[in-house]
């Protein structure tokens, strides 16, 4: 038993030595990224070179797919490019058949399932099948796996499609790597984890595996490995597969993720963080769809990356924080660029502040109103009580008459205009105050809303004009002609006369200047 535990151990220890020297490599891929850049650029202008000299629509068609295949890991939007050349240059059906899958393929990646849908059910399905046709199916696996993922309420149903698609596909195809890769994932959906590995080991025992397969497979391994906690394992088999992806100048990749959230688990902090932000760089230049909200989620992981790292190690603080900058704003530029996407959101959003923006308004209305409201009813109660008390010395002051004097002299009081002149002189006068007491800058924002040449300002007696008042009436919210009238003692023809004038004098447009008045003292 205790050989078999220091066994164990040392096969464990092992397995450690070699997954740092392993991630230590892994360190200088990524440096000497533009090197594998290069090499890419190179086969696929070698490529482009033989597509344009191309004799025949049969030869470009080819090309173009090969072409497509290539860009389809690196980046979508050239991949679908010349996945439209294919469709230019097909000239059969089976051609025909697989450039739509192609399309297909290409859509979902972008994003556009609900087009890539439409397209996939216009395939006609009588073909035989053979290893080129056999995208079809890789396509309509693709798409419905897509779907189920970003439409949940339709997840059940894309499941059991994209299951039927893939035992149609196992009928046919069960001993190629793609067939032992969709075997694969059958074994993993009944939880048949030993029979999964034996599998896929099988696949990576084969000489002749591209190393683009090779890759996938060790990726699909390490999630095995690590669902079964055997971490160790899974790291080592995640950083061969990047190895591999970044070699070829992949962007569409898995390995690299799932590696750095592992050894973030692990608490490589360090590695961690720089996995990830080339992993969000590559998603980004890839424009793979389907990793977007894959990176968008792992901003908050990375982040509190940077707080474990920082609370390890002061040192490298000023460093995690630009990391950490640097993250946020890449996932910012992310989310913006997928702003299609969240419409909703943005709209729902924009209807909130604008709702805040009226709330605040009405308040503020509201708040003058109250204002305006208590001055003027605190003016009308002392008015009020004034002229009682006026009206009883009136009173008085007849009957002495009256009595003293006779009947002529009374009326002859009544008839004199004195009083009433005197009393409306006061009346605008404790009117112009109480305005300028409300709002002290009236007559100055009112100046600021009509021409030089229309300018007011106070008469010798320090008293506002009709036109004046007729526009401290409507700023206390009396718009109405006739009441207008009435509270200034003149006719309603000369109050639509001052109105139609003052409206025609603005520096405003003539409709919107009674409403830049009502204004007036509202945000001092």
């Amino acid at each position: 038993m205790k050989k078999f535990e220091f066994l164990l151990f040392f096969s464990c220890l092992l397995c450690a030595c070699s997954s740092s020297d392993e991630l230590k490599k892994l360190d200088r891929i990524l440096d000497n990224a533009p090197v594998y850049e290069r090499s890419f650029h190179r086969q696929i202008d070698s490529l482009k070179t033989c597509f344009s000299e191309a004799e025949n629509d049969s030869a470009r068609f080819r090309i173009a797919w090969e072409i497509s295949d290539r860009y389809k890991v690196y980046n979508i939007d050239t991949c679908l490019q010349y996945v439209r050349l294919m469709e230019d240059n097909a000239r059969s059906e089976k051609e025909t058949l697989i450039a739509r899958s192609a399309l297909v393929y290409a859509l979902v990646c972008m994003g556009k399932d609900q087009e890539a849908l439409d397209i996939f059910h216009s395939i006609p399905t009588d073909f035989p099948f053979d290893e080129d046709t056999r995208i079809y199916y890789e396509g309509g696996v693709h798409l419905f796996w897509t779907m189920a993922e970003l439409h949940p309420e339709i997840k059940d149903s894309c499941w059991k499609i994209r299951q039927k698609i893939r035992l149609e596909l196992l009928q046919h195809d069960s001993t190629s790597y793609f067939g032992k890769t969709y075997l694969i994932h059958e074994k993993n959906t009944e939880k048949k984890y030993d029979e999964l590995e034996d599998i896929a080991r099988s696949i990576l025992a084969l000489d002749d595996l591209p190393l683009r397969y090779r890759a996938i497979t060790e990726d699909n391994l390490g999630l095995l490995m690590r669902k079964t906690n055997r971490k160790d394992e899974a790291i080592e088999l995640f950083t061969q597969a990047a190895i591999i992806d970044l070699t070829t100048a992949t962007k569409e990749y898995n390995s690299l993720y799932h590696l750095a959230r592992l050894l973030h688990e692990k608490g490589d902090n360090e590695r961690a963080c720089r996995y990830m932000i080339r992993t969000v760089n590559d998603a980004i230049f890839c424009n793979y769809y389907s990793h977007y909200k894959r990176s968008a989620l792992a901003a908050p992981m990375i982040h509190r990356a940077f707080l474990q790292e920082s609370a390890r190690n002061k040192r490298h603080m000023s460093e995690l924080t630009i990391l950490l900058a640097l993250l946020l704003a890449v996932a910012t530029l992310l989310l913006v660029a997928r702003h299609i996407y969240a419409g909703r959101e943005r709209v729902a959003a924009e209807k909130i502040r604008v709702t805040n923006e009226k709330l605040k308004i009405a308040n503020v209305q509201l708040k003058d109103g109250n204002a305006i409201r208590d001055n003027v009813l605190s003016q009308y109660m002392e008015k009020s009580a004034y002229y009682i008390k006026m009206v009883d010395e009136v009173k008085s002051t007849m009957r002495r008459t009256y009595r003293k004097e006779g009947q002529d002299a009374l009326l002859k009081m009544l008839r004199s205009p004195a009083y009433s002149d005197t009393e409306f002189k006061n009346y605008f006068r404790e009117f112009d105050e109480g305005i300028l007491r409300m709002f002290p800058h009236f007559i100055e924002e009112v100046n600021r809303l009509t021409t030089p040449e229309h300018a007011f300002s106070l008469d010798k007696n320090g008293s506002f004009s009709t036109e004046l008042r007729v526009l401290a009436l409507i700023r206390l919210g009396i718009t109405d002609s006739s009441q207008i009238a009435n509270a200034l003692n003149i006719s309603i023809g000369t109050t639509y006369v001052y109105r139609y004038r003052m409206r025609h004098s603005a520096v405003c447009p003539p409709e919107e200047f009674e409403n830049r008045i009502r204004e007036i003292g509202l945000y001092d």
